[in-house]
């Protein structure tokens, strides 16, 4: 976070089914590019393989078992994940 920083405000549709997939840029960064595990393409593809039914927690479990499969116990900074998933709404 930058003193002075602008941003963007946008919006987009979140329909039933739908998952948002959030990151600190330590996924993306671990080890240092151009040896990163992930890339953000990477990472899009990789989420993509992921079946549909999976939950939220489960994603963020594949993609931790994958850092470390890959010998990545440890991200080399603060890493953060948070998956959202749109339910159908209740009536």
């Amino acid at each position: 976070m930058l003193k002075g920083a602008t941003y963007e405000n946008a919006t987009c549709a979140f329909p039933p089914g739908s998952t948002l997939f959030l990151y600190s840029d330590a996924l993306i960064e671990t080890p240092e590019p151009p040896n990163a595990v992930f890339t953000a393409q990477s990472l899009c593809e990789f989420l993509q393989r992921i079946p549909p039914g999976a939950t939220p927690d489960n994603q963020q479990k594949l993609v931790l078992e994958h850092l470390r499969k890959t010998g990545m116990d440890k991200p080399e900074d603060d890493l953060t994940i948070v998956v959202l998933k749109s339910e159908r709404a209740v009536r």
